[in-house]
């Protein structure tokens, strides 16, 4: 999933989500994936993609940033 995503430029954090990421099969959600799974404990179920399989990346939803005295500023998508 992460090679796909990345040879199409990736997510653009201002608009796409990284938690809400479904994966299409015949216009059927065949999966749903959120990335901050991986980000956060590095797991990720294998996944064995098909020709015509669609990755689909939502509009990013509700979230909270962090600025300030911080080391890194950052914008933390939440959970529906």
């Amino acid at each position: 999933l992460l090679q796909y995503i990345d040879k199409a430029f990736g997510i653009n954090p201002e608009y796409g989500s990284f938690r809400k990421i479904k994966i299409l099969r015949e216009n059927k959600v065949l999966k749903d994936v959120d990335l901050y799974e991986f980000l956060l404990q590095g797991k990720m179920d294998l996944f064995a993609f098909r020709s015509g399989d669609v990755i689909l990346i939502e509009s990013v939803g509700p979230y909270i940033s962090v600025s300030g005295e911080v080391l890194r500023p950052y914008r933390f998508e939440g959970k529906e």
